[in-house]
């Protein structure tokens, strides 16, 4: 259990896309002392009356919701003004006695990433985005249109294919198999979960690990290669900097199809830099290195 006791000086830092929230809480000295992680606190998804629910159902957070410390929130959805405030209003109703301040997913993904290098920084996760860094600036990052419209190359566009093919009759005969073992999921199913449920993007991105653990079936090549070929030129290529610059890319997808990611890049002369899981440790690092100087 954390000791709230003395929490003046403390930092807690947050990353939170679509599917979870990562959280680091550092001391007053600049140590990690706690990490844990929570469900995914989207406001394009999420009510405020269900974002502030799920703050209080958690064990971990209920136990520092009183205390004295500073909160950095980085969340998916809240590029926007009216999100941002939003975000800013639950925290502040949950947290009463910390300092927030709440930026954007992508502000996250340039922290851990670039230092002060510039760069086009893309995030390739449940949903999709990509921004250019200019060493002081973020640009070009309000661009995705979201699970509905828009995440091309996220888990959230490679679960709709997965799905639709599935009970369209479009999956090969040996992937229908596999699928109908491993989730036995009904249409009526899917329609309730995407429709009429929270977190729907979640749900959806929630298969790709079937595309994972059948990566070599060529069907599922071809999905992801065409997946990523849309997502580099949608969102990197309309960067006239694309063929000069850097990209680092944070998230699932990009970390699990990696090959893939390289070979394409490769083929379009496009420089690979870092590419990431989570950035969570590297944000955390982030702060207490800003808090050292």
């Amino acid at each position: 259990m954390i000791n709230t006791k003395n929490t003046i000086g403390m930092k807690l830092i947050a990353d939170s896309g679509s599917t979870k929230t990562d959280w680091v809480l550092i001391d007053k000295d600049n140590a990690i002392i706690k990490t844990f992680s929570t469900k995914g606190l989207n406001p394009n998804i999420l009510t405020d009356e269900k974002i502030v629910k799920e703050l209080k159902e958690e064990i971990q957070l209920t136990a520092l919701c009183e205390s004295h410390l500073e909160l950095f929130f980085y969340g998916a959805g809240c590029s926007g003004s009216n999100n941002l405030h939003r975000m800013q209003n639950m925290l502040h109703s949950f947290f009463t006695n910390a300092t927030i301040a709440v930026k954007s997913d992508m502000e996250a993904a340039v922290y851990a990433t670039c230092g002060d290098k510039p760069a086009i920084v893309a995030i390739l996760g449940t949903g999709s985005n990509a921004c250019l860094f200019t060493s002081d600036e973020i640009t070009g990052a309000d661009y995705s249109l979201g699970y509905i419209l828009g995440d091309e190359g996220s888990g959230n566009y490679f679960g709709k294919i997965l799905l639709r093919d599935y009970f369209y009759g479009e999956l090969p005969r040996d992937l229908t198999v596999k699928f109908m073992e491993k989730f036995e999921i009904t249409r009526a199913d899917v329609i309730q979960r995407v429709y009429k449920e929270s977190f729907p993007n979640e749900f959806i991105a929630s298969f790709l690990p079937f595309y994972t653990e059948n990566i070599k079936h060529i069907y599922f090549e071809n999905i992801i290669s065409n997946g990523l070929k849309i997502f580099l030129r949608i969102y990197i290529q309309r960067f006239k900097e694309h063929s000069t610059l850097p990209i680092h890319f944070v998230g699932s997808v990009a970390f699990y199809f990696n090959d893939k990611l390289n070979e394409l890049c490769s083929k379009n002369n496009l420089k690979i830099g870092k590419i990431i899981k989570s950035p969570i440790t590297q944000l955390a690092e982030y702060h207490i290195n800003k808090n050292k100087k």
